[in-house]
């Protein structure tokens, strides 16, 4: 409930970086947001090279549009080092925080002039991870919604046959 409600709260920066942070480590909700972002990074990155531009200002257009505000502080950081020369997959990997497959084929990417392919190719896969992610959330969500559902059929049940229980012991 905080989370839904953190964004219309007023909180200084260093406590939105920390809750967004803590959003991408959740267990089975940080990994599915963090493929989704990742999806929308690697779709938006391989159109904006496709179209002709340099990587680093690529990068920074991404990181505006990215609602994570920690991932928009790692692409902006990505973007700087990219801007020194470093190799995009080599300044993500310092962040420990992106799958290994999406590290190497962007080092795949880099490596053979193919960048924009490889990103459909991990926009793809995140798909793919992310329908298997909600399946497996849904499949763990039914038999919580029952259970849920059941105790409040049965406070339900309580609330209008104790009332007609002490009416009749009291008639009795």
């Amino acid at each position: 409930l905080f989370l839904l409600f953190s964004r219309k709260l007023r909180l200084p920066d260093e406590y939105r970086l920390a809750l967004a942070r803590i959003v991408l480590r959740m267990p089975l909700l940080g990994s599915l947001r963090l493929h989704i972002e990742l999806m929308n990074f690697s779709n938006t990155l391989a159109v904006l090279l496709a179209s002709g531009l340099p990587t680093d200002q690529a990068l920074g257009i991404v990181s505006e549009i990215t609602e994570n505000r920690w991932l928009h502080q790692i692409y902006l950081n990505t973007r700087d080092q990219v801007a020194n020369g470093y190799a995009m997959s080599a300044a993500l990997k310092r962040q420990e925080l992106f799958p290994l497959m999406f590290i190497e084929l962007l080092a795949v990417g880099e490596a053979t002039g193919e960048m924009e392919l490889m990103l459909q190719k991990i926009a793809d896969f995140c798909q793919l991870d992310i329908d298997r992610m909600s399946e497996r959330l849904q499949a763990l969500m039914e038999p919580v919604m029952i259970l849920v559902l059941g105790v409040f059929i049965g406070i339900l049940v309580l609330a209008i046959a104790m009332p007609i229980l002490n009416t009749i012991t009291a008639f009795s």
